[in-house]
């Protein structure tokens, strides 16, 4: 059946309901744009890294213990996950949410990632880089889906947005899961959005229990040209 037009998939439970009274950001990553805003990128490494036991292992609970079988018939021997380290000091990727964050020793060097320098041709500040990735992606910057709006989809429009990187860089961090897809079954596609709904709530709520200082609430409104309106 295809993702579509399953009944389950626009179906907002628990994980859903939750991010309807929470911003639309964690208050980290508001933080950290608001601390670097005017900072030019001038170095921007695509990274890409096999998921590691525990991803893999959440995929296999998802599929009933199904996941290597699904893997073997589509063909994909593992995946990647993929974010980018910008400036060489700054992870910029998406998990359950969206995250900025200075790296730590471990971002920089993760087990088994491979990567590429993405050409730099114009000056683009963080700030700016980031208001014209939720432009062009509207609400699915804000949100997760590992089958049809994940990390490769949020990194490839986030720069393309900018008019960074070039199709040799979209090439290396888009991985092709058509098939992949295509074999996983509905219910375990449902599953996986409720619960990193579920997982993105939680990190967006104690983001702001902990984070006791700056950033400003995101909330659900129409978008804004004006930065403010944006990250608010």
């Amino acid at each position: 059946m295809p993702l579509h037009t399953d009944p389950f998939v626009d179906r907002k439970f628990l994980g859903g309901l939750l991010n309807r009274f929470l911003p639309k950001l964690p208050k980290a990553f508001r933080k950290f744009v608001e601390a670097h805003k005017d900072e030019p990128i001038v170095s921007f490494m695509v990274c890409r890294a096999p998921l590691d036991k525990v991803s893999n292992t959440f995929l296999n609970t998802l599929t009933l213990g199904d996941w290597d079988n699904i893997k073997q018939k589509a063909n994909v021997d593992k995946l990647f996950h993929i974010y980018a380290i910008i400036n060489g000091k700054y992870i910029y990727e998406k998990l359950s949410v969206p995250t900025f964050k200075n790296a730590s020793g471990g971002d920089l060097s993760r087990s088994g990632a491979e990567s590429m320098d993405a050409p730099i041709n114009k000056t683009v500040t963080i700030g700016d880089f980031v208001d014209k990735a939720i432009k062009r992606m509207g609400d699915d910057y804000y949100t997760y889906d590992g089958f049809k709006n994940n990390c490769q989809d949020f990194l490839s429009n986030s720069l393309s947005a900018s008019g960074l990187g070039n199709s040799a860089t979209q090439s290396f961090l888009k991985q092709d899961t058509k098939k992949l897809i295509e074999e996983t079954p509905e219910f375990s596609k449902y599953l996986g959005k409720e619960i990193t709904d579920l997982a993105g709530a939680a990190t967006k709520a104690w983001s702001e229990l902990t984070d006791k200082r700056g950033g400003r609430r995101h909330h659900n409104r129409a978008f804004d040209s004006n930065r403010n309106k944006r990250l608010h």
